[in-house]
């Protein structure tokens, strides 16, 4: 069960941090990604700081303020959430950089951070990435084949691992596989 009152909260400063951005290819306000990323961690019976670090798994990397900003947002999340929320929302924040290279590249550098993690990163991960496959219908097919290859990596990585919740990466590995078939 999650605190409704911590769960609003967390909701009021992804509000906040992603006010002005939509989600590509849709339109739709990007608040609603977030959102539907701890539905979905609810669903799968996930701890509540599982939920809450996944409606805020992409504040910090979404953030637009100076690095000080950045660092205040990080203690606000400790003081607010808890530690254990700060470290999965750190463990699932993008940490590549343009100039760390080619999208491959940092890809590569994004997939070993987040395997480093703890199981909770690996869940909202996987997650963040169900979400992120519900509408790749609506993005150019060439990006959509690369970015399911991606993924596929992704999971593979994380199954020699053995963190993640065993039915959310299985369920991933079929949902891949489903949309594989539409975009050959």
């Amino acid at each position: 069960m999650v605190n409704e009152i911590a769960y609003n909260k967390a909701k009021l400063l992804a509000e906040k941090i992603h006010l002005l951005q939509t989600r590509a290819g849709t339109g739709i306000p990007y608040v609603t990604h977030p959102i539907a990323v701890s539905e979905i961690l609810i669903k799968y019976g996930r701890s509540e700081e599982e939920v809450i670090a996944g409606v805020l798994h992409d504040v910090v990397e979404d953030m637009d303020g100076t690095e000080e900003e950045v660092e205040n947002l990080k203690r606000e999340i400790a003081r607010d959430f808890g530690t254990a929320v700060l470290s999965i929302v750190l463990g699932a924040t993008k940490i590549s950089k343009k100039e760390d290279g080619n999208r491959l590249t940092r890809v590569k550098i994004d997939i070993y951070h987040y395997v480093m993690g703890s199981a909770g990163v690996h869940n909202v991960k996987i997650a963040d990435t169900m979400h992120n496959l519900s509408d790749l219908s609506t993005l150019d097919p060439a990006f959509a084949k690369k970015y399911l290859r991606e993924k596929e990596w992704l999971v593979a990585e994380f199954a020699k691992n053995g963190k993640a919740d065993k039915q959310m990466l299985a369920d991933l590995q079929a949902q891949i596989e489903v949309l594989k078939s539409q975009f050959q």
